[in-house]
């Protein structure tokens, strides 16, 4: 089946529904994992910082490290399960970490450059006379002697404002749009990582339709999180971008993975749909 926009969204869409409990079991193994490095490792560096700096910096290092390896298995696991499906999907131990810490470090590399874009972005809107604005201050002085709950109903409210400004939905939209095209942009490289061949090379690669069919997959999180700001409230705000933002960021991870399977047709769904 040839590429499309609406075929890349329509299956990934579809893939993501069939996933869905998957990716919060998935997203609970990540968190865990997370916690339990950052916990150990962060401690242990500090621990021996006291008898060699230099052995204290080596263990830190190893602990980002492993905590790149895990953003980048987190993407390159979605990734396969777009392109293979969920039983190709699992890679073992050894290749899940080199690929996860490769693509990691990438996405940091990536990261960089989306936020060069957008600042030229805001750079080259400020010198058509445009300087965007995100709404009112944040009201610190409203936040004195407040407990927890009623601090984050209070920031919620205060960053709905903003978020729902002409100008903040403006900039929110331009940003959305380069950073889908940013990693259009480096689809092909990322996606070989994750499925650990290159071999195969895209020969239509389709970067801006692409980008167009991460937008709209994205708008899936984009249009309830401002419904979310309209309400103003936080526990809304919580549902929205756990029970919405976790798929979908599973969902633009998939898309990369269907985009290479209709592109090139080098690999195999698993469940045989497509």
């Amino acid at each position: 089946m040839s590429f499309s926009i609406m075929n890349t969204v329509n299956q990934t869409v579809g893939i993501t529904l069939q996933n869905i409990g998957r990716i919060f079991v998935v997203l609970l193994i990540v968190v865990v994992a997370f916690f339990l490095i950052s916990l150990v490792g962060f401690g242990l560096s500090g621990a021996l910082s006291v008898v060699s700096s230099i052995l204290g910096f080596v263990i830190g290092l190893i602990t980002v490290l492993v905590i790149l390896a895990i953003m980048g298995a987190w993407f390159n696991y979605w990734v396969r399960v777009g392109a293979l499906g969920a039983d190709a999907a699992r890679q073992g131990v050894s290749d899940m970490f080199k690929a996860g810490l490769v693509n990691g470090i990438k996405m940091i590399l990536i990261g960089l450059l989306l936020a060069l874009g957008v600042g030229l972005i805001f750079a080259a809107l400020g010198m058509l006379g445009y300087t965007p604005t995100g709404g009112p201050e944040i009201d610190l002085e409203a936040l004195d002697g407040k407990s927890a709950l009623e601090i984050m109903t209070i920031l919620v409210e205060q960053q709905s404002a903003q978020s729902l400004t002409l100008s903040a939905v403006a900039l929110n939209l331009v940003s959305t749009a380069v950073v889908c095209l940013i990693y259009s942009l480096f689809s092909a490289n990322l996606t070989h990582t994750a499925l650990g061949d290159s071999s195969e090379g895209f020969e239509h690669a389709h970067t801006a339709d692409f980008a167009v069919a991460l937008i709209i997959i994205y708008m899936a999180l984009l249009i309830p999180s401002y419904l979310a700001a309209a309400v103003g409230s936080v526990y809304l705000a919580f549902i929205v971008q756990i029970g919405i933002g976790v798929p979908v960021s599973a969902a633009i991870a998939m898309a990369h993975g269907v985009r290479y399977r209709l592109c090139t047709g080098a690999v195999q769904y698993s469940s045989g749909k497509e």
